[in-house]
């Protein structure tokens, strides 16, 4: 059995030895039954980045660099890394996060005995700068859960919105499928992948560090490429047929447009108006939600974009 893990970066000089270090760590402790394939993707960095993976590159076998020319952005980084990987299963890990020492062996074991299309696990959040630390969890029993449910919950931006690092999908699962864009690039994959998937084995042990700027969210540094992302995939959402996948999409793209709306630099984009006249038209769908403390919660996070 083969784990490819695909690493993008960017300018990671300050933060990813220490993402190697982690992995390597996690590897070592592991019982060798299981390869590593670590597949890096410099995205046209300008700093040193190449010399920290060249350090890596001695001690973590397995290792492919692909190095991007120009830089194209997380999407079209990961893309590559999935191209490249040859392992049964495909994991990511983001260069500014950590995995714990665990990660490596729970996560091999967990697929050798369930033998799910998608393993997804808990994580810690950080804020660095001294912000604290919080868990990132699913909430569910331990094993098998229903694959329809997690796909509507991740949809529906209840499981930490839709991050690639707390899963592991079966690489045959994905075939096909490719990140779009720079923005949000992760959603829309993970939306077709668990469309596909006919079982996800659910382990609540944290075993990722995810990492938060300690000013907070910066996904917002090109808010036109967020707004054209953000736009797209409301049609998407409106084009779904599938009723269940629209009313999850719609409460997810809502919430992460109206945390655009409240965050990013708005101005010289007209485009705007039009996803706030999406989210006001998504409210009574965000209302029917079953749960009563969610809608509580919507509603009042919604009010204070003024939506």
């Amino acid at each position: 059995m083969k784990l490819s893990v695909v690493i993008p970066v960017n300018n990671g000089a300050g933060c990813l030895g220490r993402c190697l270090e982690s992995i390597l760590a996690s590897s070592a402790a592991a019982d060798g039954s299981v390869a590593l394939e670590l597949l890096v993707v410099d995205d046209a960095s300008t700093d040193a980045t190449p010399c920290v993976v060249e350090r890596f590159r001695q001690r973590l076998p397995g290792v492919v660099v692909v190095r991007h020319e120009a830089n194209l952005g997380v999407g079209e980084a990961r893309n590559a890394g999935l191209r490249r990987a040859t392992g049964e299963w495909v994991a990511w890990v983001d260069a500014d996060d950590e995995v714990e020492p665990e990660w490596f062996s729970r996560m091999t074991q967990t697929l050798q005995t369930g033998d799910p299309d998608v393993l997804a696990f808990d994580a810690t959040a950080v804020w660095d700068g001294g912000g604290g630390r919080y868990p990132v969890v699913y909430g569910r029993s331990a094993g098998l859960v229903d694959a329809r449910r997690f796909a509507l919950d991740v949809m529906g931006a209840s499981v930490a919105g839709a991050r690639l690092w707390n899963r592991v999908f079966r690489r045959r699962l994905i075939e096909g499928l490719e990140f779009g864009g720079r923005s949000f690039e992760d959603y829309r994959f993970q939306v077709e992948a668990l469309k596909r998937a006919r079982s996800v084995l659910y382990l609540p042990e944290r075993l990722y560090i995810y990492h938060r700027g300690a000013n907070g969210l910066s996904q917002y540094v090109e808010p036109k490429q967020c707004l054209e992302a953000l736009l797209a995939l409301a049609r998407d959402a409106d084009a779904e047929p599938d009723a269940d996948f629209h009313r999850a999409q719609v409460r997810g793209v809502a919430i992460m447009a109206a945390d655009f709306l409240r965050h990013a630099d708005l101005s010289g984009l007209p485009d705007a108006a039009c996803l706030r006249r999406w989210v006001r038209r998504a409210w009574p769908i965000l209302m029917r939600e079953p749960d009563v403390g969610w809608r509580l919660r919507a509603k009042a996070f919604l009010a204070g974009m003024g939506l």
